[in-house]
């Protein structure tokens, strides 16, 4: 009933303190302070793991009473040793404690995952995280995994009424989405302005306009002069010109019709 601590590198002083512990659930457990031993191991267990503490809970659970828990760490004992000397006796250990189990109505399971701490959903409810043991009614169940930032799992399990057994599942990543660019084009509104061009052409027929007339004023003719149907018909025709100009320069259009639309590439 001795685990394995081998005092050396940075573990030291971890294993240090389970060794001390083991040796307090082992002097329990020779007392027959099975339910102390049992406390004792845990804690050993948590403060430096090793598979032969599996062992020693189990038996210390075995001399309780507690068929299930005794069966579970006797399986993770089986599950985790690398083909121990006592694996046979071990089994048969399992075995006896499998129909007592049964006789409950029940058997038990374990689900194991691949990254661990997933969560167990179990016929929709939700029971424990992985490494999860539990006992359920034999017959199909719908067995669920869930962990963040992977893809669910889920399947129909068949528990056998006489033997218990391991699920095991691996959970993979969620696959990281690439967006792909989206060509946007601006299309902005350009504000209306007037050109240079559109008020010359504008000032030049309205100077015409105004030399018509002075021409006319000074001409003795009862009708319209020459000079002043020249730069009458000029101012006229400049006039109309800079008007269609200026229609130009204020009619709203965007800025992709003025000018060539800019297109922009966005993530």
């Amino acid at each position: 009933m001795a685990p394995k601590l081998e005092l050396e590198g940075a573990e030291a002083e971890a294993k240090d303190r389970a060794r001390v512990l083991f040796q307090q659930g082992v002097a329990a457990y020779r007392e027959g302070k099975f339910y102390d031993a049992v406390s004792i191991f845990l804690q050993t267990q948590r403060v430096y793991p090793d598979t032969q503490l599996c062992f020693n809970i189990a038996r210390a659970y075995e001399n309780l009473g507690n068929s299930s828990a005794a069966l579970r760490y006797y399986r993770d004992y089986l599950r985790q040793a690398d083909r121990p000397s006592d694996g046979q006796e071990v089994k048969e250990r399992v075995r006896r404690l499998e129909q007592r189990v049964a006789e409950r109505g029940v058997q038990q399971i374990t689900v194991l995952s691949q990254p661990e701490s997933a969560t167990v959903v179990l016929d929709g409810k939700p029971v424990g995280i992985t490494p999860w043991t539990g006992e359920t009614y034999p017959g199909k169940h719908r067995l669920a995994l869930g962990l963040e930032g992977h893809v669910s799992q889920e399947q129909i399990i068949e528990v056998d009424a006489y033997a218990a057994h391991d699920i095991a599942l691996a959970l993979a990543p969620h696959p990281r989405t690439v967006s792909k660019p989206t060509l946007v084009v601006a299309t902005e509104q350009r504000q209306p302005s007037v050109s240079v061009a559109s008020l010359l052409t504008l000032g030049v027929g309205a100077a015409l306009l105004g030399t018509a007339i002075v021409a006319q004023a000074a001409s003795k003719d009862s009708g319209m002069s020459s000079p002043a149907a020249f730069f009458a018909g000029g101012g006229v025709g400049l006039t109309g010109v800079g008007g269609v100009m200026l229609y130009f320069d204020l009619a709203p259009r965007s800025a992709a019709a003025a000018k060539k639309d800019s297109a922009v590439l966005r993530p």
